[in-house]
């Protein structure tokens, strides 16, 4: 939201907890609130906010109760559960390993880092793509289920960091990548899988990003 959006969506929750209002003495107060809640939602629109405050509403929430505080972090909640976050398809990245995965190591190699970054931690290294390639047919179940159990627990991590505000939805797109053309709901920006070199436009929104999450 714009610091004006930002005005508006807070004269709305004004109207909705006017005790959460009640210590807003001065305009630098004001000031204060309008700071933290652009850049606290600066990558929500008005109409995002307002959907989820609906929701919010619809809980049940005692209007009396909440301060400033914990309406800011209750709709950080609500945006949040509200966001479809776009990840990999574990049978479809399956396929593609056994696709790839060659006997000769230079080729998984360079296979290897064609995959999604999720992938690649799933598989640890492109060792693992000669041993799948090498393997007995009849050890193929135990290979499949063992990459999809590492691969389930590193996108359910992605998730509970993004909810914990760690990580956001670029970098979610960075790690997961495409497998085939791209994840339905993913920004087009990053659907080259076989770009194995960031480019410049790449580090430049790495950076942007790390100063957003203050590192």
């Amino acid at each position: 939201m714009t610091e004006q959006e930002t005005r508006d969506f807070l004269n709305i929750l004004q109207t909705n907890f006017p005790n959460a209002f009640h210590h807003l003495k001065s305009q630098k107060d004001i000031q204060l609130v309008v700071n933290m809640w652009t850049e606290g939602f600066k990558r929500q629109s008005l109409e995002e906010m307002s959907h989820a405050l609906m929701d919010y509403l619809s809980t049940g929430i005692d209007v009396a109760t909440p301060s400033l505080g914990k309406l800011f972090g209750d709709m950080k909640k609500m945006i949040v559960s509200n966001i479809d976050i776009p990840q990999l398809d574990v049978e479809s990245c399956w396929e593609k390993v056994l696709s790839i995965a060659k006997c000769d190591y230079n080729q998984s190699k360079q296979n290897f880092y064609t995959l999604p970054i999720n992938v690649q931690k799933a598989l640890g290294s492109p060792q693992a793509l000669v041993d799948i390639a090498y393997s007995n047919p009849n050890r193929n179940d135990y290979l499949r289920n063992d990459f999809i159990k590492k691969l389930r627990n590193i996108l359910a991590e992605e998730v509970t960091e993004y909810k914990a505000g760690k990580s956001d939805l670029k970098a979610i797109a960075y790690n997961n990548g495409t497998i085939d053309g791209t994840i339905e709901g993913l920004p087009n920006w990053y659907a080259d899988t076989k770009q194995t070199e960031p480019t410049k436009e790449l580090l430049l929104e790495v950076e942007e990003m790390k100063k957003g999450l203050g590192i």
